[in-house]
């Protein structure tokens, strides 16, 4: 299978993360792939992953993160893996797994959204307000129009835990603009209202 058409088929089971081929071994790039010793069957980087993917519907975040780990290491050039472990490394509070990872994702492909999105919610969650919006600010410089608004969502969240209110409206009322029907939007929205102490607006904002 070639590195293009392995990519593709790990990015369909990313996107594909919550649903549960013949096994094919991949080598990682550049190199072939290790015989199996002992007898054993090698696993492929794609059942490696759906296996990560069921196990974390499962909740058994711990052996899916081990099966991430496992096909990372198989394909270490593979942004959607690295994505995959990162995310779910972050989600159980592992953030010094997760950083290197986000920072690999980064490395194999800038123009994509998530690993900024995940390094900057590391940083929020530590009270890194500006580092966050920094990255954030970096990502949207670099990314595609249609994923821009995912990275806005970080930032406009972020300027509201900063308590910069009017600014993280205007990002909140931004977005709703290109996607009306948003519900993180206008749940942000929301929360900017109850901060003010507008329970009315509050309200109305979880209503839309």
């Amino acid at each position: 299978m070639t590195a293009s058409a392995q990519s593709f088929v790990v990015r369909v089971l990313l996107i594909a993360a919550t649903a549960a081929g013949p096994p094919v071994v991949w080598a990682q790039e550049g190199g072939d792939a290790a015989a199996p010793t002992g007898g054993a069957r090698a696993v492929s980087v794609e059942e490696l992953v759906k296996r990560g993917n069921q196990e974390r519907r499962e909740g058994r975040v711990r052996d899916a993160i081990a099966s991430y780990g496992k096909a990372r290491d198989l394909a270490p050039h593979t942004y959607e893996i690295r994505i995959l472990l990162a995310d779910t490394l972050r989600r159980t509070g592992d953030a010094a797994r997760a950083l290197p990872e986000y920072e690999a994702a980064l490395s194999i492909d800038p123009a994509r959204h998530e690993a900024y999105a995940g390094k900057a919610l590391i940083l929020r969650a530590a009270y890194d307000y500006e580092g966050a919006c920094a990255l954030v600010q970096e990502g949207l410089a670099k990314v595609p129009p249609s994923s821009r608004p995912d990275l806005l969502l970080v930032l406009a969240e972020t300027r509201r835990r900063q308590k910069r209110l009017d600014e993280a409206a205007g990002l909140f009322r931004g977005l709703l603009e290109s996607r009306p029907a948003d519900p993180q939007a206008h749940g942000g929205l929301a929360r900017v209202a109850e901060d003010r102490g507008d329970l009315a607006g509050a309200l109305r904002g979880c209503a839309s």
